[in-house]
């Protein structure tokens, strides 16, 4: 029999046994469960219900019509990318993502699992394959991304692209860098939920430190200019830890560049 459903967060147990009762009621639903955050049990107010469904006929269910006579729906939409996978929001802001699957399916190895429905005694509740840190490791070819991002940055200042200054500021942070700093502690990128758990004290005291990307030519080039100081230093220190090559032509040729053309010197600590 599934667990009770009082552990889960107040504000998303009614509407969770709302969906748990409409499954018991709907014949077609083989197996109901929950993934993601709130079968991992670190689920909280803000997270999203992630629902998924093994059905006899997926084909002939229609899950938007099933959550919309559950729910009070303002939208529905598939999730591109997503086999039967439809994103759902409600009148009070409660976000669901719901997957169809075919009855035979399971859930894969690994994966996190907290049972609604098992007609079948098929499912085992599962908080799922913990991310375990490897070694640090290098994302070389980030690297070289961060690089061109740095010599494409040359041109959209010459030419007043100020939108796309600010893009390719925001991408050299939010994605590269983080990247980087989760490299350092042998972890993937991944997904930029629940970050913060995922980094160091002294990462995020880095990241509070940097400039803010603003809306204006001279507020983006002093944001960028301390952007690049603080990865090429963490990439070079990686580079050396992981005995990993360093892209130093490349590197030496768009610093040069940003001297020339922007007057820009990163101040790159000694590796």
């Amino acid at each position: 029999m599934p667990a009770p459903l009082e552990d889960l967060p107040p504000a998303l147990r009614p509407a969770v046994r709302r969906l748990a009762s409409a499954c018991r009621d709907e014949e077609r639903v083989l197996a109901a469960w929950l993934g993601g955050s709130l079968a991992r049990g670190h689920g909280d107010a803000w997270s999203d219900v992630d629902l998924h469904l093994a059905v006899t006929d997926a084909s002939r269910f229609d899950p938007l019509a099933w959550a919309g006579g559950v729910l009070p729906l303002v939208l529905a939409d598939p999730i591109p990318g997503v086999r039967g996978g439809y994103v759902l929001l409600t009148q009070d802001g409660l976000h669901v993502d719901v997957v169809l699957h075919p009855g035979e399916e399971r859930p894969a190895p690994g994966e996190p699992v907290r049972t609604l429905l098992d007609r079948r005694g098929l499912l085992a509740d599962t908080p799922g394959r913990l991310e375990a840190p490897g070694p640090p490791r290098l994302p070389a070819q980030e690297v070289r991304l961060f690089l061109y991002l740095m010599y494409a940055a040359v041109a959209a200042v010459h030419r007043g692209e100020v939108e796309a200054l600010a893009h390719g500021a925001s991408v050299m942070r939010d994605e590269l860098l983080v990247s980087l700093m989760l490299a350092e502690g042998g972890r993937d990128g991944g997904s930029g939920k629940r970050l913060a758990a995922r980094l160091t004290a002294e990462q995020r005291e880095a990241l509070a430190a940097l400039p803010p990307v603003g809306v204006d030519q001279a507020g983006l080039l002093t944001a960028l200019e301390a952007l690049a100081g603080e990865y090429l230093a963490r990439g070079r220190r990686l580079a050396a830890r992981c005995a990993s090559g360093w892209p130093e032509s490349l590197e030496a040729m768009v610093l040069a560049r940003w001297a020339d053309q922007l007057g820009l010197r990163p101040a790159v600590r000694p590796s």
